[in-house]
Parts: structure tokens; sequence; C-alpha cells
């Protein structure tokens, strides 16, 4: 394959995996759920979190399923499932049940089934620069997000309610996806030399590295997901108004997306394992201090730009990680799997925010506690992980 055509699947994949960002721009629909439909944060948030419980769902069933369907017609059914997530709730008023079926587990289970396509099709591409490949595709959830973002207020601003945005998203997100999924394309490999390499299931689950990766990373998720899909509302709470806090959800996924690519920089100088270690500290020091100093709309905008940068580690670094210590021919089989602890951190992250906003009136609790979880999840890594002898 020539390397323009390398570049050309790179392209496919970000504006694909934009698509795949809707979640990380909830906050806004969560807040117009709130004020307009008079749900609770904790009700609205819960649309969020099923969708990111599913995903791991569908993630790890795409991980099975592209060995046998391959990553054109695995990212074809995946769009079609997204789309119909999303225009079919659109044809009712905003129900709980209907969010949570449509957005929830057909929205959720459709993107987690088809990211597993670009992913793997990006790094056997660019085998040499896995990590850095990595970060540009993956980058496109955090851009997508943004766009999705500044986009839905826009139309919210404009006296749009929420089905018509649902049924229009439902439909560009099919075109899109099912378009795109027709270009995506890697090197042959030799199918069976792969299928040999692949590892036992009970191997990987007695691996000590496959665990510390699982903890550190189910932590990173838990606490960027916690921020993510609350980001509109604690800004709100920190007395930023409302059309600010929104630019602030703008700020966190544009930082997010770049910093999905700093870190593949920052992943090919370091290393994975001092990418894991720098990125968690950061982000508990962030929430930590945020409580205390964090009293104006500029602050707010800093905060959300550093959250946004911390948390782009998180999808680049553990994808990378079991490419080099499992092989990269393992990663539609490993990662998937690794990928599972969003089960735990999509279903309790968001809402657990909003819990403790409803319960206390603040979301300081609910930051101290997400700082608390990494530094005991980056404890569990350092006790688990061993380097393997080279």
């Amino acid at each position: 394959m020539s390397k323009n055509n390398k570049i050309f699947v790179l392209i496919v994949s970000f504006i694909m995996s934009m698509c795949f960002g809707f979640g990380y721009a909830w906050s806004v629909f969560a807040q117009e759920l709130n004020t307009r439909y008079a749900f609770t944060m904790k009700n609205a948030q819960m649309v969020f979190a099923v969708s990111q419980f599913v995903f791991a769902a569908g993630f790890l069933t795409g991980g099975i399923l592209i060995k046998k369907t391959g990553p054109r017609l695995l990212a074809f059914i995946g769009g079609v499932i997204i789309g119909l997530g999303f225009f079919l709730p659109g044809l009712f008023e905003p129900n709980l049940a209907i969010l949570i079926t449509g957005v929830g587990v057909l929205g959720g289970f459709g993107a987690g089934l088809a990211y597993i396509s670009p992913l793997e099709t990006v790094q056997k591409c660019f085998p040499h620069k896995k990590a850095l490949a990595t970060g540009i595709s993956v980058s496109g959830l955090g851009m997508g997000s943004l766009l999705l973002a500044l986009a839905a207020q826009s139309m919210l601003n404009q006296g749009m309610f929420i089905p018509a945005i649902l049924k229009l998203l439902g439909i560009l997100f099919l075109i899109i996806i099912c378009t795109l999924s027709f270009f995506l394309r890697a090197p042959e490999t030799g199918t069976n030399k792969e299928e040999k390499k692949l590892l036992p299931y009970r191997e990987i689950l007695a691996s000590r590295n496959f665990w510390a990766l699982f903890f550190a990373m189910l932590v990173s998720i838990f606490a960027g997901l916690m921020v993510i899909g609350n980001m509109k509302s604690i800004g709100m709470k920190w007395g930023v108004a409302g059309m600010y806090a929104t630019v602030g959800v703008s700020i966190l996924a544009f930082f997010n997306s770049g910093g999905r690519m700093l870190w593949g920089f920052i992943i090919h100088r370091v290393g994975e394992i001092k990418s894991i270690y720098i990125s968690i500290l950061l982000q508990a020091a962030l929430l930590l201090l945020s409580v205390f100093f964090v009293k104006s709309t500029p602050l707010f905008y800093l905060f959300a730009m550093l959250a946004g940068l911390n948390y782009g580690c998180a999808l680049v670094v553990y994808a990378s990680a079991v490419s080099r210590y499992f092989g990269i021919e393992r990663l539609g089989q490993i990662y998937p799997m690794l990928f599972a602890c969003n089960f735990i951190s999509g279903i309790i992250a968001p809402p657990f925010g909003g819990y403790i906003f409803d319960l206390t009136g603040s979301y300081n609790y609910a930051l101290f506690a997400a700082a608390g979880i990494l530094i005991f999840g980056l404890i569990l890594f350092t006790v688990l992980f061993r380097a393997p002898e080279k």
C-alpha cells in the first residue's frame, strides 16, 4: 500500500471517529433536558452512562467479529445502528426510556461495534508509529464532540427542539459512517498467520499486565467521563453563565481531540508506562486544585483545557500499550477486553457526578472522589505491572 493511500485511510478514520464522539457532547443535551423537560441531572446523565456502558459491549463484540467480517462491513453495520439509534427517539417527545433505548443502547452499541474498524486499520497501516496514528485517528472523537456541542447549542438557541436535532443527527451519522466504511483498507498481513498468534482468553485474564492496564484505564475513563458528562453543569455551579459554560464543553472537546495527537508524540518520546503515570497524576491534581481555585470563567476554561488534554491520553496510550506488550496482531482481540472497563466507568461515572450534585448542590465532593479513585488506580497499576524482559 502506498504512503498516499495510508494517509487517506488515516483521514477516513479520523472523520469516522468524529461521528463516534457524540457522547462527549451530551452535557449540552443533559442541561436542556434538565431545564426544559424537567429531567433530574441524574436521569439526564443516565442516557450518556448507558451509551458508554453499551459502547464497551459493542466494542467487545466488534473485536470478535472483525476477523470474520473485516473492517468495512463491521463499520457499515455500526453506522446503520447508530443512525437508527438517533433517528427513532427523534420521533417522540423526550422520554427517559426512549432516549436510553435509542441513543443509549442502539447509539452506544453501534458506535462501539464500528470503533475497532478504523483503530485496527490505521495501526496496521502505520505499524512503526502506532501511538501517533492511533492518536490522530481517535482525536476525531474529541473534534466530533466539539463540533456537535457547538452545533447542538446553536440549534437549541435558534428554537429547535431535541427530537428534531436527534433525527438530523441520525441521518447524518448513517450517511457519513456507511459511506466512509467502504474506504477502510489495510495492508495484507495473512489471515491464517494472524489467527495462529491469538492468545487463549484464560491466558489473557491470568496476565498481571492485562489487569494493570485495565485498572489504570478504568480510573482514567471514570474521571474523564464524570467531568465530560457534567461539564456544562459544573461550570454553571462555579458561576459561569450558561452560554459560556457551553463554550467550556467545546474547549474540553477541542483539547481532548488535540490531546490525543499530543499524547501520541509524548508516548513515542517517553513510552507508554511513563505516559500513564504522568497523565493520571496530572488529572488527579487538576481535579483537586480546581475545587479551590476555579472561581472565574477564564479559570473554568483553563480547567476544561487541561481536563481535555489529560483525558486525551486514555484512548491512545492503552491501545498502544496493548500493541507493544501483547502484539499488534492481537489488538482486535485484547483491546476490546481491556475497554470493557468502560462498562463500569460508563454506567457509574456520569450519573455519579449528577447524583452528588442532586444530593449536595455541588460537584466538589464528586471531584474529590474522582481524584482519589485516580490515585488508587495508579497504585494498583504500580503493584501489578511487570515490564517484559527484552
